[in-house]
């Protein structure tokens, strides 16, 4: 990233700032709302001519504000930082920021306009064809960084994103919100009922289980898990059969979900704690004095200074995660079956430097192998020295006790018990990994064996089965 930015003019205009009103004694001034409204920083990426190629985004002293509310404070009370450090951090974050969101806006819309004609053909990567099918340029067929005159800056930042991102990102901001009211609340029920000792369970969401992070075109084709239709009824309560039912693919049920989340403000309550929180976004500057808002109509509460920049804030992260997942795509596109072999060979060459005369750091590394760390060579071969992963596949401790109590009844004979585990062992599933490398085009299956190219095997020499 950082060559990349180096080839285009970053322009930074940091305005002065009477740093005393950031002092513990001067942080509000008498003026909040003009307070919070002074720019700290300008920012603008220019190419190399000194043409600008998005316009100027300033950074407003209420952005520094929210950042310390935020995550600022921490540093403060947990890391020994001083305020005025704490500030001058927040700030680099928000200009750098600020570039990154730039310069992705820059390159989403020259990726756009360079691939929107070939769109369906072979040329395109699955990412690419579905980034230009499914995004909608403010003005003909181009896609543009630069907001035109008399639109919006929430109309251009969405411009890049789909109907799936912009519902998330809205969808989080309704999160938040209601973040914000619970904390309220609890405030609120601390005050108020320190002396009961009465306590309300609420509805549970359903533990996380870890699931691969999946592009928005592989969710289209992506069967949701149990636990995914579990956490989607905590909002849409119809339960979790009638969702399989109406929701197979992993898409549509998180749309249905993002269309159906709204701010909670059913109760007496809730209203309560709302308007204590934005009196008190009021005091400090961040929604304007004047506003006004119906806590009956969602949509006038969702318009309110402090929720607008915090909706254009998720539609920035959007356009972020897009370019950083155009700049991966990018990447596997160019990873052919020679570029792969090519930096298996020099992976397994440095291996073997680093390895064959050093063998407490070969069992080291063979004791660190994981999902993304791999040993691929074997350099004491000759004393048939190897290892073997995945080996053993145990039973789970309910089948265990259940072979526990069936060889423990009065009478069972050992042919019975090893008959009964073997019925046991029938219900495990397994898959050999090696099947992935065999779909990759790395090999085959036949005669139920894998059979991999001898160009794998170069730290076995002569064997081709496993």
């Amino acid at each position: 990233m950082k060559k990349v930015l180096a080839k285009i003019v970053t322009v930074i205009l940091v305005v002065a700032m009477c740093l005393t009103t950031f002092t513990a004694c001067g942080l509000i001034s008498t003026n909040n709302q003009a307070d919070m409204a002074q720019t700290v920083a300008k920012v603008q990426i220019k190419d190399e001519n000194g043409n600008a190629l998005v316009e100027v985004d300033e950074v407003k002293k209420s952005e520094m504000l929210s950042g310390f509310m935020s995550y600022g404070y921490v540093y403060v009370n947990s890391y020994g930082y001083s305020v005025s450090d704490t500030y001058q951090m927040i700030l680099d974050n928000l200009v750098q920021n600020r570039i990154i969101i730039q310069y992705a806006r820059v390159q989403l819309a020259k990726l756009y306009n360079e691939n929107v004609a070939k769109k369906d053909s072979d040329e395109l990567t699955p990412f690419v064809n579905y980034f230009v099918k499914n995004v909608t340029p403010l003005s003909g067929n181009a896609l543009h960084a630069m907001t035109a005159e008399g639109e919006t800056k929430e109309a251009n930042f969405k411009s890049f994103l789909t109907k799936y991102e912009i519902a998330q990102a809205e969808y989080n901001v309704k999160v938040n919100v209601n973040s914000m009211i619970d904390s309220y609340v609890e405030e609120d029920e601390e005050e108020e009922d320190e002396r009961e000792d009465t306590t309300f369970t609420a509805r549970a969401t359903p533990t996380e289980d870890e699931k691969d992070e999946l592009l928005e075109y592989e969710l289209l084709e992506d069967v949701p898990t149990e636990y995914d239709y579990k956490v989607a009824d905590v909002v849409l309560e119809k339960g979790v059969d009638t969702l399989k039912n109406e929701y197979k693919y992993t898409y549509e049920l998180n749309m249905a979900v993002y269309a159906a989340y709204h701010v909670d403000l059913s109760t007496p309550e809730r209203i309560k704690a709302f308007n204590k929180a934005i009196k008190d976004l009021k005091e400090i500057g961040l929604v304007s004095e004047s506003a006004k808002y119906d806590v009956k109509d969602e949509a006038s509460v969702l318009e309110l200074d402090y929720f607008k920049k915090n909706r254009l804030g998720q539609y920035e992260a959007a356009i972020v995660a897009k370019y950083e997942d155009s700049l991966l795509d990018e990447v596997r596109a160019k990873l052919t079956d020679e570029a792969l072999w090519a930096q298996y060979a020099a992976e397994y060459n440095t291996q073997m430097a680093n390895y064959k005369n050093d063998r407490t750091a070969y069992e080291t590394a063979l004791e660190a192998v994981s999902e993304d760390q791999f040993v691929v060579c074997n350099p004491y071969s000759d004393e048939k020295y190897g290892y073997v992963a995945n080996l053993l596949i145990g039973f789970s401790e309910e089948q265990t006790a259940m072979l526990e109590e069936f060889a423990a009844k009065p009478g069972k004979s050992d042919a019975q018990v090893k008959a009964y585990r073997a019925e046991l062992l029938k219900q495990l599933t397994v898959k050999d990994q090696r099947e992935t490398w065999v779909q990759s085009s790395f090999g085959k299956f036949e005669n139920n064996a894998f059979t991999f190219e001898d160009k794998y095997l170069e730290s076995e020499v002569g064997s081709e089965v496993y």
